[in-house]
């Protein structure tokens, strides 16, 4: 395995700007620095370690803890600081940059523990609060030359609460699996990889544990821990957060708001969208419902149920699990939680804690460091020679893609002089009908059958042109599958190969162990997007 290249930001983006000083004032540190790593240890723990090491411990232990992964508990319950972060549950950890996102957050641990002198511990929060079934439920086989097949998981009754709450159908799964594996190209890691993901839907009984079994597979040797931030015991553990929340939910919409305003006129754009100002989510009858207030009640809009305030305690109290955060607190409750030097996002989200400053402040605390995850992009041999026959530019597709040139080598292959010359008939046809038409023809019926006739050899010409099109295309059809295979193998649906591309296609092409070769072959964290060759 080998590092091609390291694509840098241009000076315009988003991630170029987050890294340098553009945006840093929407920022508590300057991630840019390893003397903002030397000053977030130095803030106090919150003295919920030991409490949040058992709930983890407790929640990981149906997964077979690791050595390594009970070592990263024991800092952990120790007070070690974490790099975290999070993903929803996708169908069989959909898509590549979820694996790209944990990686991040190993890579980034390990390298502070080095330069800190001390344990700094890898937490990936699974979101499986998250109620949007219709984000996580399919994956993307991507197919050659130019094709790409969407599986999905249909449940047979909606879903309407946090996925944690939903049972896998066994049967539906299975099922699902055998259309996931039939779609890949057989290797010699084919087998293996069926053999691994069909024994899911035996071990499973909730959506999220199928995600969480194969990342304790990928992961349990670095040392990765694990929760899902819909684990009933964790949400007990975050009553006393919750209570601060619903008291202070005022002044937090408020500085939000703010916040919010002051990074659109950085970037002209908002990123979180919500029409709660309690920035709460409530589990009733089933349904993950926001919470709102009028000024007087506490009210639950697709149910129409209002509660007073201490309605509202009394029912967190009672029923913790009911409870959730959505996009504004959910930042907040995990840093009351753990004890974070840094946070992994990907682009949005580091847009959105952009727009969550002070909301932090609001609890004298400071937002850890929003570091961007890392991106890469794999490629092979084959890939590598197309490339280099048709002189393209590596970055410039991975980035970009092909777009509209698939078009324009057809065009350019086309005898110009040809198709002018039957232009030039077409229109000296048309003009002699239309003179037809004007000087000759006497009645309606006989300009309504010249204009029939003019329409025919119109046809004709259009037939023509569109057959000696696809003729171009049979000629050429070797070389128009390559631009094809290049444009969705490096930028398919017309974004980053990470984007779409499922990892399990990628350990099926280089190998199941593709993932710890990458881990192994990083030395050191880098916001530039990596072009590996496995």
């Amino acid at each position: 395995m080998k590092i091609l290249s390291n694509i840098k930001d241009k000076e315009q983006s988003f991630l170029y700007q987050i890294t340098h000083q553009e945006l840093q004032q929407q920022f508590h540190y300057d991630i840019s620095k390893q003397s903002s790593y030397d000053r977030r240890l130095e803030v106090n723990n919150n003295g919920l370690e030991t409490s949040l090491g058992e709930v983890i411990e407790q929640y990981m232990t149906p997964f077979d803890i690791s050595e390594s992964q009970k070592m990263q508990l024991d800092h952990l319950k120790n007070g070690a600081k974490v790099v975290i972060g999070g993903q929803q549950a996708g169908l069989l950890v959909s898509p590549t940059y979820t694996i790209h996102k944990i990686i991040s957050i190993i890579v980034l641990a390990k390298e502070q523990s080095k330069k800190l002198g001390q344990p700094i511990v890898p937490v990936f929060w699974i979101a499986g609060e998250d109620h949007d079934f219709d984000e996580v439920n399919h994956a993307y086989i991507v197919k050659q030359p130019a094709e790409l097949k969407k599986v999905k998981y249909y449940q047979h009754v909606d879903v309407t609460d946090s996925v944690s709450s939903l049972s896998i159908e066994r049967d539906n799964f299975k099922s699902i699996i055998d259309q996931f594996i039939t779609q890949l190209n057989e290797t010699t890691s084919t087998k293996e990889i069926y053999n691994w993901i069909k024994s899911l839907p035996q071990q499973s009984v909730q959506w999220t544990d199928q995600f969480a079994l194969l990342i304790q597979s990928l992961f349990k040797h670095h040392g990765l821990l694990l929760i899902d931030s819909h684990f009933a015991p964790l949400r007990k553990l975050e009553v006393p957060m919750f209570e601060k929340m619903i008291n202070a939910h005022e002044k937090i919409h408020e500085s939000f708001i703010k916040d919010q305003e002051a990074m659109y006129q950085l970037i002209q754009e908002k990123q979180i969208i919500t029409d709660s100002n309690v920035h709460l989510f409530v589990s009733y009858e089933e349904k993950r419902e926001l919470l709102k207030y009028d000024g007087e009640f506490y009210i639950l809009g697709k149910s129409d149920v209002r509660l007073t305030k201490s309605e509202l305690l009394k029912m967190l109290h009672d029923t913790p699990e009911r409870f959730s955060n959505n996009v504004v607190t959910r930042p907040l409750m995990q840093e009351m939680l753990f004890n974070t030097l840094a946070f992994i996002g990907g682009p949005s989200e580091v847009k959105y804690w952009g727009e969550l400053k002070s909301v932090f402040e609001c609890f004298d605390m400071k937002m850890p460091l929003v570091v961007p995850r890392m991106r890469m992009t794999y490629i092979n041999e084959q890939i590598l020679k197309y490339i280099n026959k048709f002189e393209f530019n590596l970055e410039n597709i991975i980035v970009h893609g092909l777009g509209e040139y698939e078009k324009t080598y057809v065009f350019e292959k086309e005898d110009k002089d040809l198709l002018n010359a039957l232009n030039a008939l077409k229109h000296q046809i048309d003009e002699k009908y239309l003179q037809l038409s004007n000087e000759m023809a006497e009645s309606i019926e006989l300009k309504l059958l010249l204009g029939n006739n003019v329409m025919h050899h119109q046809a004709q010409f259009d037939y023509f042109k569109k057959h000696y099109k696809k003729m171009i295309k049979r000629q050429y059809h070797h070389e128009i599958n390559v631009i094809r295979t290049l444009e969705y193998t490096l930028h398919p649906r017309n974004g980053l190969q990470e984007r779409t591309m499922h990892p399990l296609q990628l350990l099926n092409q280089y190998g199941t162990s593709l993932f710890d070769d990458v881990l192994n072959q990083i030395e050191s964290y880098t916001f530039d997007h990596l072009v590996i060759q496995p």
